[in-house]
């Protein structure tokens, strides 16, 4: 899988070092609380263990 070597936006969408490029990613929004829990562990977002899916949501987007 490929991956972005510097942020900017790949295909109308916009991506960090990292981010998977080519493969459609799932919203945020649509994302269940384990899969925003991944992606705060992928992305290095500190998120507290009590956090509800909201926060999580929060943080990733403050991120």
């Amino acid at each position: 899988m490929a991956t972005a070597t510097r942020a900017g936006f790949v295909n109308g969408r916009f991506v960090r070092p990292g981010d998977p490029i080519g493969v459609e990613q799932k919203p945020l929004s649509a994302m269940t609380k384990a899969e925003l829990i991944a992606e705060a562990e992928r992305l290095g977002v500190a998120i507290e263990s009590s956090a509800t899916k909201a926060e999580i949501l929060q943080a990733l987007e403050a991120a």
